[in-house]
């Protein structure tokens, strides 16, 4: 566990001081290189299984090639984001609501434990702070702050992703959106997105290029190593989504 007592220079440009936590708490058994671009990556908890697949790839491609992932350990696109990335053997920041020895949602204590072996936590609250409703909406001010890019997959027209787009707005920094069908509740967020002017994601090496790591070629949705049963293909088909 290391204690940084100053985290401005984490922030960079566009943050107010008074949005920046006077000091923050981290742990993990992977550096972060803080050198590195950091894309956030954040959504709706009650995603879809499409969803969580675009959350994994764009999270896996992004690590991949160097990118430090970002986002706030909770169900959903946030854990899907982390796995992606632990999946590429790249690194990522799991920003916690709670103390570092809170593990909630309890449904990812095996997230908790891969961050604590090949990722890192990072927290503004001293050990034993438990969740309360207030303490989310202040952790996505963290977790916009210390983005360069802010990714923003499945969201409604309300919610923590929102709030954390609006934030990444506030401070300058890019927002980007993985568009989705206009009748879907759960695409009605990240279109307003779009249509108020984020970068859409077409493929997942859009966001390699917007965080200045190249210009990549399209790298596709699919997960290599990923095989998607026939029944659960056809399934997918029947919801409008792929293959």
């Amino acid at each position: 566990m290391s204690h940084i007592a100053d985290p401005q220079s984490l922030f960079g440009r566009g943050v107010p001081a008074a949005q920046i936590p006077t000091s923050l708490e981290m742990e993990g058994g992977a550096a972060i290189d803080w050198e590195a671009p950091r894309v956030a990556i954040v959504g709706t908890r009650g995603c879809t299984p499409m969803g969580e697949a675009d959350a994994r790839r764009v999270a896996f491609v992004a690590a991949s090639h160097g990118a430090v992932v970002v986002s706030g350990m909770a169900r959903g696109i946030d854990a899907a984001a982390h796995w992606g990335a632990l999946q590429a053997n790249g690194m990522t920041l799991g920003v916690l609501a709670t103390g570092l020895d809170i593990e909630y949602p309890a449904t990812n204590r095996g997230l908790y434990r891969e961050m604590r072996l090949r990722g890192s936590l990072i927290t503004e609250h001293p050990a034993g702070t438990r969740p309360q409703p207030w303490r989310f909406p202040e952790r996505n001010r963290i977790i916009a702050g210390l983005a360069d890019v802010v990714v923003v997959i499945e969201a409604g027209e309300t919610g923590g992703a929102m709030v954390t787009a609006d934030l990444a707005q506030q401070f300058d920094r890019m927002l980007m959106a993985v568009p989705g069908r206009p009748r879907d509740a759960l695409a009605r967020g990240t279109n307003r997105l779009i249509a108020d002017g984020a970068w859409p994601i077409q493929d997942p090496a859009d966001v390699v290029y917007a965080v200045g790591l190249g210009d990549v070629a399209p790298v596709g949705w699919e997960t290599p190593g990923v095989v998607i049963a026939p029944e659960v293909a056809s399934i997918l088909r029947a919801c409008g989504g792929q293959p």
